[in-house]
């Protein structure tokens, strides 16, 4: 294609501050600095004595879990089980480590990135997806955009507040220049021609390899692991309570111990698919994308000055 292309580069692709790489390395590495966690001598001796403390509770948890003398050692679904389990994790992982990291360069007990980085890189991600969320929802609430028919929604997603996913819908269409230099253009749905032959992934002997991010159906984000498990577990539920009230009849507290560990699983499995697939607990949901700019700016400016 020639330079003409770039008369589709959509509406936030003018020059902002944060498009400057430059600026966004000196930003992270300021967070990196502000946010790095004491590493004195006291820090690291406190995180090497909790590593031998670790080390000492797995040992005597996993040992608890041992079947006394005489007694049926068959592994099964019992508290024992969990204990011996939760001890060998805590004495052969969760000790070591904390001694890795008290003698470590960087100190860092936690392997994730500092909560400022993510939470830039996640308002970053939300302001440059905003043209593709402002395209969808106009397809998507009028029946008559060429466009609405893409949309594949079902009725009870609205009930339950499903989260909309516009990017699994649309894209945009790839122009090439002719120095080889790419540039996006126009919204597009991701199962026409225009954006699967302009975003089509090549190897190194030019066979096609797939699509960069392609359509993606919405049932796919409802048939995973972790919702077939929370199913399972609700659909057993009302047995598990008349269980619960048996085992409670009959003084049979180990039992329902183990139903109470499985009545905690089915919460959190179900408080996590709750805030991952629904937008129940979303606070940025409807936001603007000059609230999103304004968030990000005053998270930046605690770290850096931005012009």
């Amino acid at each position: 294609m020639t330079e003409d292309a770039e008369e589709f580069a959509p509406f936030w692709w003018e020059p902002r501050w944060y498009h400057d790489d430059k600026l966004e390395d000196k930003l992270i590495e300021a967070i990196r600095v502000k946010d790095k966690p004491n590493t004195g001598a006291v820090y690291r001796i406190f995180l090497f004595v909790c590593g031998i403390l670790f080390f000492f509770a797995g040992w005597i948890t996993w040992n608890i879990g041992l079947p006394a003398e005489g007694e049926s050692a068959a592994v099964g679904m019992n508290f024992d089980t969990f204990l011996f389990f939760t001890g060998i994790f805590v004495q052969f992982i969760i000790a070591p480590y904390f001694a890795f990291v008290s003698i470590s360069n960087s100190g860092r007990l936690s392997l994730l990135m500092p909560k400022a980085q993510a939470e830039y890189f996640r308002l970053k991600a939300a302001i440059f997806d905003r043209e593709v969320h402002d395209h969808y929802w106009a397809a998507l609430r009028d029946p008559g955009h060429e466009h609405h028919n893409e949309i594949i929604r079902y009725k009870w997603m609205d009930k339950v507040r499903w989260k909309h996913h516009p990017s699994d819908f649309f894209g945009y269409q790839i122009f090439t220049k002719m120095s080889g230099e790419e540039t996006q253009g126009p919204i597009v749905a991701k199962t026409s021609p225009e954006y699967i032959n302009s975003n089509t992934l090549f190897d190194e002997n030019g066979h096609v390899i797939g699509i960069k991010n392609p359509f993606n159906h919405p049932l796919r984000r409802v048939l995973t692991l972790p919702m077939f498990l929370f199913i399972s577990q609700l659909l057993i539920f009302p047995i598990a309570v008349i269980h619960s009230f048996i085992t409670v009849t009959n003084n049979d507290w180990e039992i329902l111990r183990d139903i109470s560990i499985g009545f905690l699983v089915l919460i959190l499995l179900g408080r996590y698919l709750i805030r991952r697939n629904t937008d129940l607990f979303n606070a940025d949901a409807d936001v603007g994308l000059e609230d999103l700019e304004e968030r990000l700016r005053l998270l930046s400016e605690r770290y850096l000055a931005i012009p």
